[in-house]
């Protein structure tokens, strides 16, 4: 018997669905009912009890799955334990980021990462937050680097670290009255127009969050899913928007925006790694955390 039978039976066994095991194990549905098969000759009994499109565990499947669980987790460690053994500059990082740090930072990182390290290889996925921190608690990814509004999450299995406060600016176009300043007040904000993003996102949350707590309303002007849209159009003078500072940074550096702080609130955004508090780290992945740990933690853009 050889693992993969076993990890196709497991998936299966967890997602209740030949084809979503399929998608998640990168096989084609034919090959795991295929593998199921012979795991079930290997016992000469039958694990699962398919009644038209459902399925569930036989009585000998649910008997069985504890012991799959156990040894696919004894695999794993004994991948990890020959991996520590070997040559710790070698290796794959599943990494996750949601779409600020994705787009803005992610990519330096691994940049800066992988000058010291050029043979450990990086999976990446972007997505939004809620779903890195699925998959991160699924084992689908070895980490996330995810934004937060504060140190913590909900998620009781998951492990989160601050890894760097992302600033959030007030950003004005190069034609606007305000361009000359480094910055401004709050109250000078009330009759501004805005361009902001949707309220789903973390940084319109921060934004909302300590505006209410001065009873400062936003005069919306627009209310745009895309970063890149808000930057065009403050750019063009069509409103200011408030943003992180990662988001705009080379925009800034380049002369075409103005980024103010409000000199009397002091707003940022977290950007915080997440992994699984039971996660085995591979050599590899423990490098890339204490690397990211020790260069960017605790910093303010």
């Amino acid at each position: 018997m050889d693992v993969i039978k076993l990890k196709a039976f497991y998936t299966v066994a967890m997602m209740g669905s030949f084809s979503r095991a399929a998608e998640k194990l990168f096989f084609t549905q034919p090959a795991i009912s295929s593998q199921i098969k012979e795991l079930e000759n290997e016992y000469n009994t039958t694990l699962f009890e398919r009644i038209g499109r459902n399925i569930r565990l036989t009585e000998e499947g649910k008997a069985l799955l504890p012991y799959a669980e156990s040894i696919l987790k004894s695999f794993e460690e004994s991948q990890f334990v020959v991996d520590s053994v070997g040559d710790k500059k070698l290796g794959s990082i599943k990494l996750g980021a949601s779409a600020l740090p994705g787009v803005n930072l992610m990519p330096e990182f691994v940049a800066e990462f992988r000058k010291l390290f050029p043979l450990i290889n990086f999976q990446i996925s972007v997505n939004y937050a809620y779903q890195i921190r699925k998959m991160v608690l699924n084992n689908d990814l070895d980490m996330g680097l995810v934004g937060s509004i504060e140190m913590g999450g909900q998620e009781e299995q998951l492990v989160e670290q601050t890894l760097l406060n992302d600033p959030i600016v007030v950003v004005v176009g190069r034609e606007h009255s305000w361009s000359t300043r480094n910055e401004i007040t709050l109250s000078e904000l009330k009759e501004q127009p805005l361009i902001l993003s949707f309220k789903s996102t973390i940084t319109r949350q921060v934004i909302e969050k300590q505006f209410g707590k001065f009873d400062i309303p936003l005069k919306l002007a627009f209310e745009i899913g895309s970063t890149e849209v808000i930057k065009r159009m403050v750019e063009l003078n069509l409103g200011i928007s408030i943003l992180s500072f990662s988001s705009v940074k080379k925009e800034v550096a380049a002369g075409w925006l103005k980024s103010l702080v409000i000199s009397d609130l002091d707003l940022f955004r977290r950007i915080n790694i997440i992994y699984h508090k039971e996660k085995l780290f591979s050599s590899a992945l423990k490098l890339f955390i204490d690397f990211l740990l020790s260069k960017h933690s605790a910093v303010q853009l």
